[in-house]
């Protein structure tokens, strides 16, 4: 019996588990200062950091966190964060964060860390499991939003070692959900026989 489920489960692990690799092999490797998100470096024309800012991290309970944020996620949303859907939603909440740190907040200089990414795919997964879970996922995303809320306008000092970039968390977010509704959107298109997906 648990060795089906872990027959069964073990699909839907290898994508976020290789992930959490990536993330604690470049924490390993000790890339964060060659790779973060640099504001300056950016403007002089590095402009890979906007995304690989994104797969190193501060320390090592920074890149824990997300590599079990990751495994959560995965595990809640595994179905609707297939390959595709998973990958386009994740590109789509990393540029997300990348553009609007870049453009909307110059005063952030610098960035490392996948919560932005985590927070889009959380919301993206809730989103296109609204039909099959209506109820949970629509809690779970009137309660991420509280969350966002609460980091963005009143939250507590961070417990960490590190200054959280919360602005990275929303705009994560934000990109997971316009991800979710052009794939919604698609699958409807295509449901309706209309052309353009």
């Amino acid at each position: 019996m648990i060795a089906m489920r872990a027959q069964e489960a073990l699909p839907r692990l290898i994508l976020p588990l290789g992930l959490g690799a990536l993330l604690l092999a470049a924490y390993g490797l000790d890339l964060g200062a060659s790779l973060s998100y640099r504001r300056d470096a950016v403007l002089d024309g590095r402009y890979w950091l906007l995304l690989s800012g994104q797969f190193v991290h501060i320390d090592l309970a920074h890149v824990s966190l997300n590599a079990a944020g990751l495994i959560l996620i995965w595990l809640l949303w595994s179905e609707q964060l297939r390959t595709f859907n998973g990958m386009f939603i994740g590109i789509w909440s990393a540029l997300s964060v990348a553009f609007a740190l870049l453009l909307i907040h110059p005063q952030i200089v610098g960035y490392a860390g996948f919560s932005g990414v985590l927070h889009g795919l959380a919301a993206g997964g809730a989103l296109l499991g609204l039909r099959r879970q209506p109820r949970f996922n629509a809690l779970f995303l009137v309660l991420l939003a509280a969350k966002l809320g609460w980091e963005l306008w009143g939250s507590a000092p961070s417990p960490h070692a590190f200054d959280v970039i919360v602005e990275a968390h929303a705009w994560g977010a934000g990109g997971g959900v316009i991800a979710a509704t052009m794939l919604l959107t698609c699958r409807r298109r295509t449901a309706s026989g209309l052309a353009g997906c």
